[in-house]
């Protein structure tokens, strides 16, 4: 990452991966978090940038993963459900897709604005 631009794709492309292998935000975060504030310092990106670009693109890429733990969880509870009561629909992954567009949109702005800049403060305080 040799721009402020550079950072923030850098970034962004590090949550989405840990994110592909861990679909649990919480972990990916902590996991790209220390990296991607390393990262953020470098380039005086503010804090809160790098902050938002970890949380948003964490909380809406895993939920496109037909392997993503709310997902499965979703998945298994229309099972349990439609045992139960016979107008439950049982959907599967594909059938949900249509549903989840909040995440896919969210995921679309954030990447926009890493393109763009939009949103993008470079904080001039010193970092730690």
């Amino acid at each position: 990452a040799r721009t402020v631009r550079g950072t923030e794709t850098a970034i962004a492309v590090l949550i989405s991966l840990a994110n592909l292998f861990v679909p649990v935000n919480t972990i990916a975060m902590v996991a790209v978090g220390p990296l991607a504030a390393r990262l953020g310092r470098r380039h005086k990106l503010h804090p809160y940038r790098v902050a938002n670009l970890l949380d948003t693109l964490s909380c809406s890429f895993p939920f496109m993963l037909p392997y993503a733990a709310v997902i499965v969880a979703a998945m298994a509870i229309h099972r349990e459900l439609a045992v139960k009561f016979s107008f439950v629909p049982v959907l599967d992954w594909a059938e949900m897709v249509p549903y989840i567009f909040y995440s896919m949109a969210l995921f679309v702005v954030m990447t926009a604005a890493v393109i763009t800049g939009y949103g993008r403060r470079q904080g001039e305080e010193e970092y730690n």
